[in-house]
Order: C-alpha cells, then sequence, then structure tokens
C-alpha cells in the first residue's frame, strides 16, 4: 500500500531522485500522467496543475523515471519508481466537511448535504422573490399603462408570504421546482398577451368569470388549445 504523503515531500523526491514521469489515479482508474515531459520543472508545473484541479480528497501518485510506454515495450523493464497516497484536502476545510468522503458518519454526511441544499434553496427563492418585488417597484412607476394594476395584483399574488414560506419549507424538491416554474410561465403569458391585447386586464378578468361560472365549459376549451 503507498505511503500518505503530502504533497511538498513527494515534489521532493521527484526532484531528489530525477523521477519526471507520473501517473495520477483515484486508486481505480488514471486520472492524469506525463509521458512526454523529461524537464523536472515543467513535470512540476504540470502535475501541480492536475492536483489543484482534482475534487477527490486523496489521489494516488506514482512517480518514475522512465515513461509508462517505455516500459510497456518490453526488454529491459527496470525503472526506479516511487508511488505515494496524497492528501489533497483536509476533512476540516470550509465546503469539504462531509463531502470528501473522509467521514466514517454515515447519517452526519447525510445531514452536511441536506444543509447545503436547503440553504441553495433558500437563496434561490429570495433572488426569485427580490426579481418580482423590482418588477413591482417599476409597474409603481408607470403609472398610465394599462397593465399596471393586473400586472402588480398577479406580482404581489406570487409573493404572499404563507406561499413562500410552505414552499421554501417543503422537503419535496419537485414541489419547490414546479413552483418556480410556474412563476416563469405566468410572468412569460402575461408579457405575450399584453403585446396583443391592450385590454388585457378586462380579457382576464372576463375569463375568470367564465371559467367560475361554467368550470366544465370552460376545461372543454382547454384540450383545444393545447392541440392547436
Amino acid at each position: 500500500m503507498a505511503a500518505t504523503v503530502n504533497r511538498e515531500f513527494m515534489f521532493s523526491q521527484l526532484h531528489d531522485k530525477q523521477l519526471p514521469y507520473w501517473t495520477v489515479s483515484d486508486g481505480r482508474s488514471v486520472i492524469a500522467f506525463n509521458d512526454d515531459e523529461d524537464s523536472l520543472s515543467k513535470s512540476e508545473e504540470l502535475l501541480q496543475e492536475v492536483l489543484d484541479n482534482v475534487l477527490d480528497a486523496y489521489v494516488i501518485v506514482k512517480i518514475s523515471e522512465r515513461p509508462r510506454k517505455d516500459l510497456s515495450k518490453g526488454g529491459n523493464t527496470r525503472s526506479n519508481f516511487l508511488e505515494y497516497k496524497i492528501q489533497l484536502k483536509a476533512a476540516s476545510q470550509p465546503g469539504v466537511r462531509g463531502i470528501s468522503g473522509n467521514s466514517n458518519n454515515v447519517d452526519e454526511l447525510h445531514q452536511e448535504i441536506k444543509k447545503l441544499r436547503d440553504e441553495l434553496h433558500k437563496k434561490e427563492l429570495e433572488v426569485i422573490k427580490d426579481n418580482f418585488q423590482r418588477q413591482i417597484d417599476e409597474l409603481k412607476e408607470k403609472k398610465n399603462d394599462p397593465m399596471t394594476e393586473m400586472g402588480m395584483q398577479v406580482l404581489s399574488g406570487l409573493l404572499i408570504p404563507k406561499k413562500t414560506v410552505a414552499v421554501a419549507g417543503a422537503e419535496d424538491e419537485a414541489v419547490k421546482t414546479d413552483f418556480v416554474e410556474k412563476q416563469k410561465r405566468i410572468k412569460l403569458a402575461l408579457v405575450k398577451l399584453s403585446k396583443v391585447d391592450p385590454d388585457l386586464d378586462q380579457t382576464m378578468t372576463l375569463l375568470a368569470e367564465f371559467a367560475v361560472n361554467n368550470p366544465d365549459q370552460y376545461k372543454s376549451f382547454i384540450p383545444m388549445l393545447k392541440s392547436m
């Protein structure tokens, strides 16, 4: 089993023992390798770049005096090489704890992932709410716009605190996604309709009253609209 060392020690061995060729793997498959660059300084630079961009907590690095392609040709395959396990990220680093795979506590891992996911959803909802509030403020400035009153009512309805809290606290991610997508579709539909119907507020009011008074007939129109 390869010894676990820090990258500084591994690079010191690369220089001291003149081992410019290297292979980086996750223990199962090869991530990257150097079979062509024999300059120690350039080899180190390339290896540093690979290690800086690997997301795993640990990798296996094999450094050798001969490239892999030479060893595969057969004949005298004797070659000096060293193999180390390099720790790239500490378990206590911000954003790594519970995600790097170092934790032996599976429950703790799931709790950390859930916490990060909930924080992300909360921030997304805050951004959506801010965007709608900004649109309401813009509508208030357009005193002569016939869409002002209807737009404010629709956007304000989407900002009802009880609705927002319910979605923010929902455990089912599909519910949250559906809520956001409905907001987008409503907004897009209003924009499209306002371009062809200057009296859209009156039209929407009539449509709503018709749907309430004639629900069956209203529902019968929906399949026809979808088929057009």
